[in-house]
């Protein structure tokens, strides 16, 4: 996470660290990142990077 967290994190523009995600819809993992400041992230329901996928990349646990 630390690791992850410096090499991918930004900071907005009122100083807080962002961390990116990929965004699920209807299961499954897009491409697209978003970043989400701590507060943003209580909000959303998030799953671990190294969570397993399926062969069309849904969530497979």
């Amino acid at each position: 996470m630390i690791n992850s967290l410096a090499t991918f994190a930004r900071v907005n523009k009122y100083g807080f660290i962002e961390s990116p995600y990929r965004k699920i819809i209807d299961g499954k993992v897009t491409t697209e990142v978003i970043y989400l400041s701590a507060m943003e992230e209580s909000k959303h329901y998030v799953a671990q990077a190294n969570s397993s996928l399926d062969a069309e990349g849904r969530l497979s646990e």
